[in-house]
């Protein structure tokens, strides 16, 4: 599982969420998308659509889950507001390494308080400008895409070299 000892689990289907979705698709790391329970039927249904900034196009239908039950290390990739909802969904007693790819700094005070004995991995998302249409379709805009990431975080987060993102 490329060096990684707890399953990749990406909460959210949105901009974010949905473009590291695509891209972990072809890419060899193993992955599960926490969605909404309101997304989740209908891409169980019709899968995903992901049009990258050269306007190619790609179909993908990602291993879905309803509920994190295991340590995991998850991508919180949802909006700030929706973090309480998303996390009815995840088994908080157990130790995950979160890392929150959001906007701002307010969801990390959330964060460790809805999972104190978790690991919070902070980091940041750059140059990407991607959201998900009303169609379930990706688009992915910006020609790249950074993570920043903490001194020291490398080995619990190699899997983002094996993703086309520079």
């Amino acid at each position: 599982m490329n060096g990684m000892a707890k399953p990749l689990v990406i909460i959210g289907s949105g901009g974010i969420g949905g473009t590291l979705a695509a891209l972990l698709t072809q890419s060899s790391v193993p992955f599960s998308l926490l969605c909404s329970p309101k997304s989740y039927p209908l891409i169980e249904k019709n899968g995903m659509t992901y049009r990258n900034p050269e306007g190619e196009e790609f179909n993908f239908s990602p291993r879905l889950i309803q509920k994190v039950e295991t340590e995991s290390l998850i991508i919180v990739a949802t909006k700030a507001f929706q973090i309480d909802a998303a996390f009815t969904q995840v088994d908080c007693s157990k130790e995950h390494s979160i890392i929150p790819l959001l906007n701002g700094i307010s969801h990390y005070d959330i964060l460790k308080r809805k999972l104190p004995q978790s690991k919070l991995i902070h980091a940041t998302i750059g140059k990407i400008q991607a959201y998900k249409n009303e169609k379930n379709k990706i688009i992915h805009k910006s020609g790249s895409i950074e993570v920043s990431l903490p001194l020291g975080s490398r080995k619990e987060l190699s899997l983002f070299d094996d993703l086309p993102i520079g």
